[in-house]
C-alpha cells in the first residue's frame, strides 16, 4: 500500500504499536511547516487560516498518551472540540475517522498519563476516602432565625395595682 492510499495511516488506528523510542513525541520545526504547507495552512476541520485563528496547534490524530505521532494542524477550537469528542460525524469523516475508532483513540477526559505502578490512571480530584464536613447554617430567608425572639416588657399583674389596664 502506498502512502498516497493511507496518508494519515488511519488504517492501522487502534491497533497495538510500539511506541515511539524518544520520551516525547515532538516533531523539528521543518517537518511542522511542511505538514501545515499540505494543508495549505489551514485548519483541517474548518479551513479557517492561519493569520485568520492565530497559531495552528498540533493535534495528534491518535492522543500521544496513546503512543500516536500523527499530527495535524487544527485551530484551538476545533483542536479542543477533537480533544473533548464533540466533534460530529461530519468533521470526524473529513479526517477518515469514524466514531468508533475516534473514541478509542482519543484521551479519556480527566485521566492524566502518570508513570506510576499501578495499573489504573487516577485524576488528581479521585479521593475515595473523602467525604466533605457538613455544616449547620442558618436559612437564608432570615440570618435571625436562630437566635431568641425578644417580646417586649413583661407585665405583672398582681405587683402593681395601681396600674391601668
Amino acid at each position: 500500500m502506498g502512502s498516497f492510499d493511507d496518508p494519515f495511516g488511519l488504517n492501522k488506528i487502534g491497533r497495538k504499536t510500539q511506541k515511539p523510542k524518544s520520551k516525547s513525541n515532538t516533531i523539528s520545526k521543518t517537518e511542522w511547516e511542511t505538514i501545515k504547507s499540505v494543508h495549505g495552512k489551514k485548519c483541517v476541520l474548518c479551513g479557517k487560516s492561519e493569520k485568520a485563528v492565530g497559531k495552528l496547534e498540533k493535534a495528534h490524530i491518535k492522543a500521544a498518551s496513546k503512543g500516536g505521532s500523527q499530527v495535524l494542524p487544527m485551530c484551538p477550537t476545533c483542536h479542543t472540540k477533537f480533544d473533548t469528542g464533540k466533534l460530529t460525524d461530519a468533521k470526524l469523516k473529513k479526517l477518515g475517522l469514524t466514531r468508533t475508532n475516534y473514541n478509542r483513540i482519543r484521551p479519556k477526559s480527566g485521566k492524566v498519563k502518570t508513570k506510576s505502578t499501578s495499573s489504573k490512571t487516577q485524576s488528581p480530584f479521585d479521593i475515595p476516602s473523602f467525604s466533605p464536613p457538613k455544616f449547620d447554617l442558618p436559612s437564608f430567608d432570615s440570618p435571625f432565625d436562630s437566635a431568641p425572639k425578644k417580646k417586649g416588657r413583661k407585665k405583672k399583674k398582681d405587683d402593681e395595682p395601681w396600674r391601668l389596664l
